[in-house]
Parts: C-alpha cells; structure tokens; sequence
C-alpha cells in the first residue's frame, strides 16, 4: 500500500479523502472531482511519488464511473494511474459493476487481457481512499463505509454554497473640470430647490471643479451568492438595489439605474478554504449592470454681483462595469462570519471610475 510521506501527500490524500467521503456521500460530485483535481495539481512535478500519484487517478476514475458517469474518462484516469504503477487496483468496496467495467476495459486497452486483484483491506478500520500510514491505513473509499465527520476542526468538509448580505458604498472621481455646470459637461447642476440649472460658459465667475478627487456618491444594498467549484475557487452572482444617493434628474433624462447585478468569479487563499474558521483572503473580477451616481458642489458668481451661489453638479456613470477587488471573510465558524471587500469599478458609457467599500455577513450551507 502506499501511503502520504510528504506534507504535500498527506494534503493530496487529505483531498481524496474528503473527495471520496463526505462528498461522495451527499452526491457532490462536481466538488469531490475538484478537490481530486487539487490533489492532482499539489503533487505536480516530483511532489508526490509516482505510486501515490497514481491512486489518486485511481480514485478519479472511481468517482468518473461512480459518481459522474463518465466512463470514457473514467477509463482515462484508471489507464493512467496503471502507466504510472502497474501495481495500482481497485479497492474491494470499489467494485461496483460500472467502476470494475471501467477499470478491466483500462487493463484491456493496456493489453493486459486479464481482471486485476483488489487489493487486500486493512484490518484497521479507519476508512480512506488513500493510505494515511503506509503500514496500516486501508485502501477502503470514505465514500462507502466512512463515518460521519464531526462539523468542527481544521478538516471537517468544505461548505460549497454561501449567502451574503452586504451594503456598498461607492465613492465616485470627480475630476478638475473648467464649467462644470455648462453643456457638454458631464454633470448636470441643480439648485437647492432642485430645480436644473445651466450656466452659460464664460458669462460667470467660477463654475468649475478646481481639484479632482473621489467623494461618497450612491449607497446600495446586495444579496449574493457563490457556490465553490474548487477548494480554492468560486463562481457567485450579485443582486440588489440603491437605497440613497440617485442622481437628480430632469424629465428628458434617462431613468436612474437602480437596480445592481453582476456575476463574479473569486480565488481563495489559505489551507482548508471553506473548511474551517479563520480569516479567509480572496481576489475576484466581476462584470454586470449598475449605476453609480456623484454629487459635488460648484460654486459661481453672477457678474456685478458680490454674493457666491452654489449649485449640486451631479454625475451619472454608465450602466455597465467590470471591477477587480480584494476581499476578507472572516469565518467564526467555518459556515458563517462578516465580510469586507474593496474594489475598483469602471462603468462605461460614460466612462466613471468608482471605488466601492462593502461591509456584509455570510452563511454557507
């Protein structure tokens, strides 16, 4: 039997185990198929030794016929793990008639024209896929006989679905504008009785942004999802609405965009992502429809006249955006805890660069 020697083998065979239990079990198929493929990549190179290597393909085919019925591959992955060891077979309780199909036409294939022995179960009954001790782990997969895991500690199974709750406020760049208030300025001005005002370019004092800079614009409320498709990936959606902040607007205006959504694809740091409590870092792009608005004050000055009069300049972005961001979870428990994200949205059309800071909670389940 071959079993984790290295810290990278016995992460890989924490995977596997993972993969082929819990996982198994509770039909999540396509994340025991990620957590196999994480196993894959972490013994890439020399990391892992050839042998262990190859009951790990041996375990991803046993999940392709199993699990996914994907015999073809299946048979690709048992093909593979038999190149790599000659020696590598099915585990009793994997025989199954869909996982032994499989394996035989791999050894058919192979030109070896006959069925393979199993390997022999170890008296030690703790189940797993591959050999935690090389002297007396069993062969046997989690995903038949494994008991349940406890829901607490560093390994107890990855949680793939979260909710968020969060609000996001958006500060909006203001850039140095000469007339700010007069056409074809991108702000529209109004006055304290929000009644739209138009100043003639040259005819007043002032009328312009003197210094660019980012000020607090629209605040929004998002309800989100994300499911995990790799232990350290996950694919979500966005979805929520502008509950302070809109632009004013005159009747010839298009409407302001208050509804948000977008769709998101995140990269996860850290061991045991989703597995555990602690502070959970993440990197993520998203793309979607929105509208942030911006409101500064211009001041200007009617000639012959000594007084400074004031007017709201309003800037509306465009309604699409991508936006890179950094993220924090901060798992209390390895299913729920507050969140905190920091991102750059560019909306286009017209073109608005926006820093949004999010604050919010998550559960996973």
């Amino acid at each position: 039997m071959v079993g984790p020697v290295t810290s990278t083998e016995k992460q890989a065979a924490q995977y596997s185990r993972e993969a082929l239990g819990r996982d198994f079990r509770a039909e999540r198929y396509l994340l025991a198929e990620g957590k196999l493929l994480e196993a894959l990549h972490l013994c890439t190179g020399d990391a892992c030794s050839v042998p262990f290597k190859a009951r790990i393909h041996r375990d991803l085919g046993f999940l392709y016929a199993a699990g996914l019925d994907r015999p073809s591959d299946a048979r690709g992955e048992f093909a593979t793990a038999m190149s790599m060891d000659p020696t590598v077979a099915l585990t009793p309780a994997m025989q199954t008639p869909e996982v032994e199909q499989a394996f035989n036409d791999a050894v058919t294939k192979g030109g070896k024209q006959r069925k393979r022995k199993a390997e022999p179960e170890s008296a030690n009954p703790e189940p797993t896929v591959v050999d935690l001790d090389a002297e007396t782990a069993s062969n046997e997969p989690a995903a038949v006989s494994a008991p349940p895991e406890p829901d607490s500690g560093s390994h107890s199974g990855l949680i793939p679905n979260w909710l968020t709750l969060s609000i996001q406020q958006d500060w909006v760049y203001h850039s140095k504008t000469a007339n700010a208030c007069s056409p074809p300025s991108a702000y529209h001005c109004y006055d304290s009785s929000k009644i739209y005002r138009e100043l003639s370019p040259g005819q007043f004092g002032g009328n312009e942004i003197s210094s660019g800079g980012a000020i607090a614009g629209t605040m929004r409320i998002l309800l989100g999802f994300d499911r995990v498709v790799h232990p350290h990936l996950s694919l979500g959606v966005r979805a929520g609405s502008v509950v302070s902040g809109k632009a004013l607007v005159v009747p010839t205006d298009n409407a302001v965009l208050t509804f948000h959504g977008e769709a998101r694809v995140a990269v996860w740091f850290g061991p045991d992502v989703f597995s555990r409590a602690g502070v959970r870092p993440y990197l993520f792009l998203s793309g979607g429809f929105a509208e942030s608005d911006g409101r500064i004050v211009v001041d200007f000055k009617v000639p012959g006249d000594a007084n400074t009069y004031k007017l709201d300049a309003w800037k509306r972005s465009g309604h699409t955006f991508v936006s890179p961001g950094f993220g924090i979870q901060a798992a209390v428990t390895k299913s729920t805890g507050p969140m905190a994200e920091i991102r750059y949205m560019q909306y286009f059309s017209p073109n608005v660069p926006v820093i949004a800071a999010q604050l919010g909670w998550a559960v996973g389940f």
